[in-house]
């Protein structure tokens, strides 16, 4: 997993409710597009005698949606710390 980047809660910064609201907003929208992103066809029949193209969208989609996990899952955990801190 990648180094946690939580902001450090200070009196001249962001207060904590901003800080995770605008992260749980993040992770709605993520969440939404990642559903979005598995909607979209990606059938042999639509790449007809281009195999390779067919195996590079898939490929590509799954990439995607990897990286959309990646952010939700350091998003969800930037808000476990800020609600953790005092």
């Amino acid at each position: 997993m990648a180094e946690i980047t939580a902001p450090i809660i200070n009196g001249n910064g962001t207060d904590r409710d901003a800080l995770t609201g605008e992260r749980k907003d993040a992770v709605r929208a993520i969440r939404a597009a990642r559903e979005a992103l598995v909607l979209v066809t990606i059938n042999g029949r639509d790449y007809p005698g281009a195999d390779d193209r067919f195996r590079l969208a898939i490929n590509l989609r799954d990439m995607a949606l990897r990286a959309l996990r990646e952010e939700e899952n350091r998003l969800t955990q930037e808000i476990i710390d800020l609600r953790r801190r005092s």
